[in-house]
Formats: structure tokens, sequence, C-alpha cells
């Protein structure tokens, strides 16, 4: 099934406004459905576009940075052990 475009949705950079109501939304209404967030919030983007923002740019659970010596040994373990396709599986299962 094709969704059809969002009409008049904005394309480009997003504003420190809109960054701000997209953050102040999902603290208010949790982090799910985000075909609502545009109608709710007044934003002309499409839910993807805010989910996206959120998932990569504003969510302050996302750890930004290197990696630390014990996440490498991890990753490095899991490689070694379930080779470059099973070891993200296994590092999934174990974060999540």
């Amino acid at each position: 099934m094709v969704r059809p475009p969002v009409p008049d949705a904005m394309k480009g950079r997003w504003t420190p406004g809109e960054d701000f109501m997209l953050a102040s939304y999902v603290h208010e209404h949790g982090a799910s459905n985000w075909n609502l967030v545009p109608r709710n919030t007044g934003l002309e983007r499409s839910g993807i576009s805010c989910r996206l923002r959120w998932m990569n740019h504003l969510n302050p659970d996302i750890k930004r940075g290197k990696f630390t010596h014990h996440e490498e040994q991890i990753i490095i373990h899991y490689y070694a052990r379930f080779g470059p396709h099973g070891y993200c599986r296994q590092l999934v299962s174990i974060v999540f």
C-alpha cells in the first residue's frame, strides 16, 4: 500500500521552533504513532520526518561520541563469535 504524500509538507532544515514543538509533544505523549504527531502539533512535516528527527537528533537517550573500551570489547567478542551478521542480533538482544 502506498501512502499519499503529505500536502504542503515542508522539506529542508528543521527550525528550532519545530524541534521544540516535536520534543515537547514526545515528552508529553511518548514516542509512538508518528503519523498523528504532525496533526496534533501543527507541524507541516510528515510523520516519518518527525520520527527520523526524533530518533536521529532530538532523543536525549541516544549516546553520541566514541565507544568506551568496554563497549568495543563487547562488539569485538560478538563479532568474533557470530560473524558480521549474527553479532548485530546478539547485541540488540543484550541492549534492548
